[in-house]
């Protein structure tokens, strides 16, 4: 990766963030709008492609030609020759069709996100309205016009070209998953691009913070998308990825889905009707209860509200943190199951710190049950939201010079979970 400027990139299902190696440190490069993350909205209008924050502040008015959280799909197959995949709510001519939400410890995709078919290989396809035509979009092509964003943005920042980068992916992905990332980042014009595990990376950063001879440690990323675990040792500068497992149906859009059904029921309750057909409902409902979720994390009750958000309704409810916890039992059940699996593990005894990266580890509820299901002190002094990509711009730093750190991985093991029960899947 020598010769050109290289950044590390942690292409997120809610938001991405860049960062790079500047005189030997490591630095978190802002968007245009001066935000060190980037939400993972594309949007396309009668004129244009959106990203990021334009993209989301719009989507409310133009929910069925925005896409957000396209990482849950990428890379996956719809046909019927495949097994063991979860329940997809919004894959247009399943058999699947009369199932409800409330099989949500199966979902994958989010009801409320456009609805997508796919090819004859089964890859799963867009359909939006783009310059007055309707036009089929795979993944890798939404997923390339994120990358040539957070690209733009780290060239304004560092003065020159970049064609070099490290991107972290879930420990989760299979080979067809990290192939169809690369693919989107050679669309996106990065001619070099290494991938890392989201944990791995995250444990760099952590011994970059805070520098070890010797040291083992777990690491729990709880974002958006999917829950990433690993325990990680460090000897004599040499990290070594000793266990990785990876939750399919838990993360912070999973959540946010639980919480929808119960602002959804409190609407029914109150109104007697229901807003679900509306995708300009369900986009602004969505916005407001991720909002809502935020607040809980601070506050012990938040009061949501939509104004007009149906038949001219204006939608006003207060929220306890309690609500919040009992609305998201299933996943917080599954959040336990798998890190149950971690302490299973024949690594566990060497681990001295549980260390919290992801959004949703701020969760007051999700930090309590890691520090029961776990008992290991836990370490937040990492930034929850930067933090990846700053391990993959120290990482991208590294191929760019003469020494590299040795670091091994393995093979991950992934479970998906349904209800009490754990599948186990090597990829």
């Amino acid at each position: 990766m020598a010769g050109a400027a290289s950044i590390g990139l942690d292409l997120g299902a809610g938001k991405c963030c860049v960062a790079s190696v500047r005189a030997g440190a490591v630095t978190v490069l802002p968007s245009a709008h001066g935000d060190k993350t980037t939400p993972s909205f594309v949007a396309f209008t009668d004129s244009r492609s959106l990203v990021g924050s334009d993209a989301r502040d719009q989507a409310a008015l133009n929910a069925t030609n925005t896409v957000y959280g396209v990482k849950t799909v990428i890379g996956r197959r719809f046909d019927t020759n495949q097994k063991r995949e979860p329940f997809y709510s919004n894959y247009i001519g399943t058999k699947s069709e009369t199932r409800t939400y409330s099989d949500e410890e199966e979902l994958i995709v989010l009801p409320y996100l456009p609805e997508f078919s796919s090819t004859v290989d089964g890859s799963p396809v867009f359909e939006v309205e783009y310059r007055n035509e309707k036009v089929r979009l795979r993944p890798e092509e939404i997923t390339a016009l994120l990358i040539a964003k957070m690209k733009s943005d780290a060239e304004d920042h560092l003065g020159g070209q970049v064609t070099n980068a490290v991107i972290t992916v879930p420990v989760n992905f299979g080979n067809a998953q990290r192939q169809a990332t690369l693919d989107a980042a050679s669309i996106a014009g990065l001619g070099n691009v290494r991938l890392i595990n989201s944990t791995t990376a995250a444990a760099i950063a952590y011994w970059d913070h805070k520098p070890s001879e010797k040291d083992c440690i777990a690491v729990v990323d709880f974002g958006a998308n999917s829950l990433n675990l690993s325990i990680v040792s460090m000897d004599n500068g040499a990290l070594e990825v000793l266990e990785a497992f990876g939750g399919l149906t838990v993360g912070g859009n999973f959540i946010d889905m639980c919480m929808m059904q119960a602002v959804i029921k409190k609407f029914k309750d109150q109104h007697h009707q229901s807003f679900e057909a509306s995708p300009k409902a369900l986009m602004r409902m969505r916005t407001a209860t991720e909002k809502m979720k935020h607040n809980l994390t601070l506050l012990t009750s938040s009061v949501i509200q939509v104004d007009s958000i149906y038949n001219d309704i204006d939608f006003t409810s207060t929220f306890t943190r309690r609500e919040m916890e009992v609305a998201c039992q299933n996943q917080l059940s599954s959040l336990k199951n798998t890190l149950h699996q971690l302490t299973q593990s024949k690594s566990w005894t060497k681990v001295q710190t549980v260390v919290l990266v992801g959004g949703s580890t701020r969760i007051p509820a999700v930090e309590k049950l890691i520090t029961k299901t776990l008992g290991k002190p836990l370490d937040n002094s990492l930034n929850k939201d930067e933090a990846l990509a700053c391990g993959a711009a120290l990482r991208a730093a590294e191929f760019s010079s003469s020494t590299t750190r040795k670091v091994k991985e393995i093979l991950t093991q992934v479970y998906l979970v349904r209800g009490r029960f754990e599948i186990g899947q090597n990829f």
